[in-house]
């Protein structure tokens, strides 16, 4: 679609029917075999969300009467890097990897569950085994943009990382001992740089799940044709995704509040309990099957063609989807 459409899209009128795909989901009957077994899909579709995470480092450079002599226990401290600096790059080298592969692993198993529970929530059934070879190509197709979005992020950190290390080692070659602010503002500031890049990518990530995926499964095709295809819309429509972003962004922020508000009227229960994996998963479904359905039904105002609930918005499997 590479004109503006002439259709109503609203922002607001896939709340109201985000709800009724709840209660009917969920509620309509209630049937505790199928909250474990959606909680499943669900489970895998929010299993490596979020980006790559460095190591954190911290350094204390004890100073003053008791810190051992200030410039002189410094010294020592970078006598004893650089006597150990081969272990230490192993170390962290294999920790990189380890971290990398593990990362890996579950950003597949996110994307082959996003499309389980999408499809889950689209034909109002509680399948894993099906859906998970149905839309085999799919996940792995969006399993290799994903790992790329990783490989980003992770060389914008390393970036950081190296600044500040850069400024580490200067300081100190110049006699000086490198003090907190020394460091972090210059990281601050290279971090500010660095923020429209994550940002970009966040956006990324977000349009990948709300829109292509449905895309993906109602063509068939690989998460590249989708994007291809999802970008000429997204183009043609600036305002309105524009305005999609800062709802949606209003209602995850709503509903972050309303737990919240439940962990603390419980003091505290409800987040033990939120806190377990696959459980916390389950007991949050009327949000996670909401947010599903509601970007599911904002995409189908733009026409039946992106329409994955069918006709009837039941139980049926889209018309294209992924055989």
């Amino acid at each position: 679609m590479d004109q503006p459409t002439t259709r109503r899209i609203s922002v607001v009128d896939p709340v109201r029917r985000a709800l009724d795909r709840v209660n009917k989901v969920l509620f309509d009957p209630f049937d505790l075999g199928k909250w474990f077994i959606l909680g499943f899909g669900a489970w895998l579709a929010t299993l490596g969300q979020g980006g790559f995470s460095g190591p954190n480092f911290n350094f204390n450079f004890g100073g003053g009467p008791s810190g051992g002599g200030g410039r002189s226990g410094f010294d020592g401290f970078m006598q004893e890097i650089h006597r150990y600096l081969p272990l230490i790059i192993v170390i962290g080298v294999g920790a990189v990897l380890l971290g990398l592969v593990i990362k890996a692993v579950l950003v597949w198993l996110n994307s082959r569950g996003d499309f389980i529970f999408a499809d889950c929530v689209a034909r109002n059934k509680a399948q894993v085994t099906e859906p998970w070879r149905h839309y085999r190509r799919a996940g792995n197709s969006l399993f290799l943009v994903r790992v790329g979005v990783v490989i980003v992020q992770s060389l914008v950190i390393l970036v950081l990382v190296g600044v500040g290390l850069l400024l580490f080692v200067s300081l100190y070659r110049r006699g000086q001992e490198p003090s907190p602010a020394a460091i972090l503002v210059p990281m601050g500031l290279a971090f500010l740089l660095a923020l429209p890049v994550f940002l970009v990518l966040g956006l990324f990530l977000t349009f990948l799940h709300d829109f292509a995926v449905p895309i993906m499964m109602l063509r068939g095709c690989t998460c590249t044709e989708a994007w291809y295809e999802l970008k000429g819309l997204l183009w043609a429509n600036v305002g309105r995704t524009v305005l999609y972003v800062l709802f949606r962004w209003l209602l995850s922020m709503l509903i972050g509040l309303i737990i919240l508000a439940l962990v603390i009227c419980t003091c505290c229960i409800a987040g033990c309990f939120l806190g377990i994996p696959y459980i916390g998963t389950v007991l949050l479904l009327p949000a996670l099957v909401f947010m599903r359905s509601y970007s599911l039904y904002y995409l189908a105002q733009y026409g039946p063609e992106y329409d994955v609930f069918g006709p009837e918005g039941d139980e049926e499997t889209p018309e294209g989807a992924v055989p």
